[in-house]
């Protein structure tokens, strides 16, 4: 499975603290990530359990 993901923000308070949000939306995207590989690697799981029995 391959997930693309893309998303900006913009205005003055972005601009004027630029690297902070940007470290900030970095993380979050990374937590959303790793949420939804662990939800899809349990129900492939759940599905591979159900198979063998």
């Amino acid at each position: 499975m391959t997930v693309r993901t893309e998303e900006s923000w913009s205005g003055a308070p972005v601009e004027a603290r630029r690297t902070e949000m940007e470290q900030v939306l970095r993380q979050s995207l990374d937590a959303w990530l790793a949420a939804l590989k662990a939800r899809a690697e349990a129900v492939a799981g759940a599905a591979a359990s159900a198979e063998r029995h």
